[in-house]
């Protein structure tokens, strides 16, 4: 072993430089084996991070993927109520309608329910009343299925 110091050579397994004295610090001697562990080591997160970024990616071109088909399903809905309220209707979160509906009295209202991903869809339908929620309902709708339904605001 060469010491750092004074480069003068010295047995191995020795701590100090038999001439100048100096800590002669040990070297590590790595078997090629060694190195390839240490590669594998230092490089798995990395193969890691990038086995889920290609994983988000495929997830992602499948789910909204413009060759996904787009379903559809309409609603004829019959709102009433028994007493006189402005109202707002969403379907799947979308304003459909917003309104007077007065006691006694009926609309009709039609809305065209889109969606991707599976052939069945929960659609939900929501009234609005007086900064209150009137009336919820969930449909479960089919790929081309029309629903006629009596929705009733109350408040």
């Amino acid at each position: 072993m060469k010491c750092p110091i004074c480069g003068a050579e010295n047995p191995e397994g020795k701590k100090f430089c038999g001439d100048c004295g100096a800590m002669i610090q040990l070297q590590e001697v790595i078997k090629p084996s060694d190195y390839r562990m240490r590669w594998i080591r230092s490089h798995t997160k990395a193969f890691a991070g990038i086995v889920v970024a290609i994983t988000l990616v495929v997830v992602s071109v499948i789910v909204l993927s413009p060759f996904t088909p787009t379903y559809h399903a309409t609603l004829h809905l019959t709102l009433w109520t028994n007493s006189s309220t402005s109202f707002s209707l969403y379907v799947d979160g979308h304003l459909v309608k917003k309104g007077q509906l007065n006691a006694g009295d009926t609309m009709n209202v039609d809305a065209t329910v889109s969606w991707k991903g599976t052939l069945i869809h929960e659609c939900s339908i929501r009234a609005i009343a007086e900064g209150m929620t009137a009336h919820s309902q969930t449909l479960t709708v089919d790929n081309g299925m029309t629903i006629t339904t009596d929705f009733y605001i109350w408040y």
